[in-house]
């Protein structure tokens, strides 16, 4: 899990994010995101009860996509506000090399890295 200080506390915020934000989309998920006022970038993930019904598939996304940011945060090349919208349940049982590369792509193609 990412520290606190890297995630959005409260609701006020993501759907600001959600309005002003740049969308980049991708297989199974999009990414939305807009520079940061503070000094450390802010991650949401959001996993509706639509896209995948159970709470532990929904906490097995929210833990893997967590995974991948907390392992490349320190590359950022900016702070932003990241939302991270899930689309597609397949991202709890998909390969790791394979979600990893599909957030890798996104992140560059936002050059967020």
């Amino acid at each position: 899990m990412l520290s606190r200080h890297h995630r959005f506390t409260g609701n006020k915020d993501i759907p600001a994010v959600l309005r002003r934000g740049r969308h980049i989309g991708s297989e199974g998920f999009s990414l939305k995101l807009v520079p940061s006022s503070g000094d450390q970038s802010r991650i949401a993930i959001v996993v509706s009860k639509k896209t995948a019904k159970h709470a532990i598939t929904r906490n097995r996304i929210r833990r893997r996509i967590y995974s991948f940011f907390r392992q490349y945060l320190a590359d950022f090349t900016d702070s932003y506000d990241i939302v991270v919208l899930v689309r597609d349940e397949s991202l709890a049982t998909m390969d790791w090399k394979g979600l990893h590369d599909r957030l890798l792509a996104a992140c560059r193609q936002a050059r967020v890295l």
